[in-house]
């Protein structure tokens, strides 16, 4: 896991810069949500792994997909959209009020380096998300930010050996770490906390993303 952190919040010209280890136990200075969410301008190496890259891509190409096909059934099929008011609420506590500028693929990015994940981790998180999907949960654009940072925290702890707190989960998503802890449980309910993914389901999922 990358102790050191150094980036820029930008939506309103704040910058902050980080160069102190990251832990649970600092305070942190929060503005408003898209400002929080929205950290661009992050320094990464020159050389990152080919396979990353592509995989980047992939997985940002295949949420995406997700986001536009929900958009498509609102549109198309506005009565089949019908939730419970239970999973109404629980969409609207990972929804963002204003939407930050940062990229989906910056996001994603973002986490991987300053997370250090396994690749198998990232491919874990997006299988939680369709999972979630699956019992009621719509990806969209307003949601998808911390519906993704959830289920990469739950993906590191259900998959990786070096576990970081909230504080540094929370930070590096941009959101606080009481409510990442909410935003975890609630998830966790929705899926009924079945966070085990067998090697089949892990390697079909792959090749199904990057074929």
């Amino acid at each position: 896991m990358k102790q050191e952190i150094n980036y820029a919040i930008s939506t309103s010209s704040i910058s902050t810069n980080v160069s102190d280890k990251v832990d649970a136990g600092i305070n942190v200075n929060y503005n408003k949500e898209a400002e929080e969410i929205n950290i661009s301008k992050v320094n990464f190496p020159l050389i990152f792994l080919c396979e990353e890259k592509f995989l980047f891509k992939k997985i940002t190409s295949y949420l995406k997909n997700l986001i536009n096909e929900e958009k498509e059934k609102m549109v198309n099929f506005p009565k089949s959209n019908k939730t419970t008011e239970e999973d109404a609420e629980i969409n609207k506590s990972f929804n963002v009020n204003e939407l930050p500028s940062i990229e989906l693929n910056e996001y994603l990015t973002r986490m991987n380096y300053f997370l250090d994940m396994e690749i198998s981790t990232f491919l874990i998180s997006i299988i939680y998300i369709e999972r979630i999907r699956n019992s009621g949960i719509s990806l969209n654009e307003y949601n998808k930010y911390k519906l993704i940072l959830t289920a990469i925290s739950l993906a590191i702890k259900s998959n990786e050996d070096d576990i970081p707190g909230f504080g540094y989960l929370a930070k590096v998503g941009g959101i606080k770490p009481e409510e990442l802890k909410k935003l975890e449980l609630s998830f966790l309910e929705k899926i009924e906390f079945k966070l085990f993914v067998n090697e089949n389901e892990l390697e079909k999922f792959y090749l199904d993303m990057c074929l």
